[in-house]
């Protein structure tokens, strides 16, 4: 009886097919190197709020510590909003420094997004996380591993309604940036 998950691919298999070869010899285009007064001018908030998020997390992969409060605030957002809309509040939880999960919602509440603070509250409530301390990764994720189909039918509800405002909650970020515009600098 043959393995049904080979260790090791066939050889044919690792042949690249002619479009990826053509594909890989394709320079990749790079971001356009975009700069806060130029996304936040973009006529598309939602577009020019992710060109924030991309230099605010280039600023804090280069310095972590360098990102002054404002800035942490609407990268708490930012940071949300690129979770959610790739995995979910799941995948928020999970990728979230236990340490971080609280600060969030009150760096939402600061940011006024209070509609997406109080889902992040109801997304950790169902998952247990605001009603047990966790000071670890590991005691989150095992109280995320274990969460019932209760807890998964909450948090898909919180996801459909977080997407029914994505808008509106990157255009108050927008508004808290030019309110304190000489505390950003991207």
């Amino acid at each position: 009886m043959s393995d049904p998950y080979p260790h090791q691919a066939p050889e044919a298999a690792t042949e690249p097919s002619p479009v990826a070869e053509e594909n890989a010899q394709q320079p990749r285009p790079a971001r356009l190197a975009v700069t806060l007064d130029a996304a936040l001018a973009m006529e598309d908030t939602y577009s020019g709020m992710l060109e924030v998020a991309c230099l605010l997390a280039e600023k804090a992969a280069s310095a972590p510590d360098s990102l002054s409060h404002p800035e942490q605030v609407v990268r708490t957002l930012t940071t949300i909003d690129c979770q959610v809309c790739n995995g979910g509040w799941l995948q928020w939880l999970y990728n979230t420094d236990s340490s971080r999960l609280a600060r969030s919602v009150r760096d939402l509440r600061e940011l006024g997004c209070v509609l997406v603070a109080d889902l992040a509250q109801q997304a950790l409530a169902a998952a247990g996380i605001d009603q047990r301390p966790t000071d670890d990764d590991q005691t989150k994720d095992r109280l995320l591993d274990d969460l019932n189909e209760g807890a998964h039918a909450a948090i898909d509800v919180l996801n459909s309604q977080f997407f029914a405002f994505a808008e509106d909650f990157m255009s108050i970020a927008r508004g808290y940036i030019l309110a304190h515009r000489n505390s950003f600098d991207l």
